[in-house]
């Protein structure tokens, strides 16, 4: 049987190729149709009013074939590595770069840019501008994404589109550790208060925070930290402005267990558990929190309040395997480490300690090698 699963994975995995080289063919003649159709109606549409939307709609036709191009090419590539059994699979997905792709991206940028000539005051002026820039950062055109981009927020400075410019401005000095000039531009998008603009705020204040602990300045980034969290949650209830990158990452969560880092250096450790009780999202955000800030207290030779910390952790419950392990681990670390604890304290973090271990071997998916393990510690 096993034989024959494995005889049969390539075959799978190459059908699986030929039907994704199939499907970007199909989407590529679709958009070709699609962009022949509007070219003719705009040639018909000189005086129409809406000839700016023709031209808005022939760009995002252009920049749909161009991804459909660069699957095509991905896929192409990968199927002769397969054939040639040279290519791994991590090299095969790397970017490809599909010369069809570029013209038609260069053809998107020249449509927005007749757009804008056309239309100078067009209702979606803003969004136009944040495509070209967008456009030129992906064929890696970085001058003239600038000046896209400076130009956006000149133009349109209370815009959310303006505020997701400034972020890849941000993103663009940081990465050339010019942090004063990217602290400049994150500013302004944090300044930016227009319906839309919660979520690339919330990623400014973010950034910042992180600036700011680069310059030890952790008093600052802490309530960077915090504001970055108030403007997350406004941003989690709010429409997502069309165009922007969607973010995957969880801001709630990301800047809470960040702001471990410099609570431990600035906050005060006696109100921590409250502190990061108020502010997180979920159990799950408030356990994750609390684990990284012991092991900062822990770092710092603190070890009553990591100790005080880890305690709390495991009273808790829930989490995985490897954070229950942690947990005890940090929590008998510190516990040894503390200047003065008496026997009946001592006696309570034992029974701490084994029963998170007990629950631990409770758990199903525990392997045989890693219940040998705990069963050890236990003894």
């Amino acid at each position: 049987m096993c034989v024959l699963v494995v005889g049969c994975a390539p075959r799978v995995a190459r059908r699986a190729l030929d039907d994704r080289l199939a499907r970007a063919e199909r989407n590529i003649e679709k958009v070709r149709f699609a962009i022949d159709t509007t070219k003719r109606l705009r040639s018909r549409s000189r005086a129409a009013p809406y000839l700016p939307q023709l031209h808005a709609r022939l760009a995002d036709l252009y920049i749909q074939q161009a991804r459909a191009f660069i699957e095509r090419a991905r896929a192409l590539r990968e199927r002769r590595g397969d054939d040639s059994g040279h290519a791994s699979r991590a090299a095969a997905s790397r970017g490809v770069t599909s010369v069809q792709a570029h013209l038609l991206k260069r053809n998107a940028i020249e449509t927005y840019r007749r757009l804008l000539a056309l239309a100078p005051d067009y209702v979606h002026a803003d969004r136009i501008r944040f495509f070209i820039g967008h456009e030129l950062r992906e064929l890696g055109d970085y001058p003239a994404m600038l000046a896209a981009y400076r130009e956006l927020v000149a133009k349109h400075p209370r815009s959310p589109y303006a505020a997701e410019a400034l972020l890849v401005l941000g993103d663009y000095w940081i990465a050339r550790s010019q942090l004063d000039r990217a602290e400049k531009r994150l500013r302004q998008a944090l300044g930016i208060s227009a319906a839309g603009a919660a979520g690339a705020r919330a990623v400014a204040a973010h950034k910042l925070a992180w600036v700011r602990l680069s310059r030890g300045d952790c008093k600052k980034a802490l309530l960077l930290f915090e504001r970055t969290l108030t403007l997350a949650r406004a941003s989690a209830a709010a429409r997502p402005t069309r165009g922007a990158p969607r973010r995957k990452l969880d801001l709630r969560r990301e800047a809470l267990v960040d702001s471990t880092y410099c609570y431990a250096q600035v906050g005060d450790a006696d109100h921590a558990l409250s502190y990061y009780r108020a502010r997180a999202s979920s159990m799950t955000t408030y356990r994750a929190a609390l684990r990284k800030l012991a092991r900062r207290y822990a770092v710092k030779a603190r070890y009553d309040a990591a100790a005080r910390i880890s305690r709390a952790v495991l009273r808790l419950g829930g989490g995985d395997v490897d954070d229950l392990l942690e947990s005890v681990q940090s929590l008998y670390s510190a516990a040894r480490n503390v200047a003065k604890q008496d026997d009946s304290a001592a006696r309570d973090d034992v029974l701490l300690m084994l029963g998170a271990l007990r629950r631990v071997l409770a758990r199903d998916e525990l392997s045989a090698k890693r219940r040998r393990e705990v069963r050890t510690a236990i003894e």
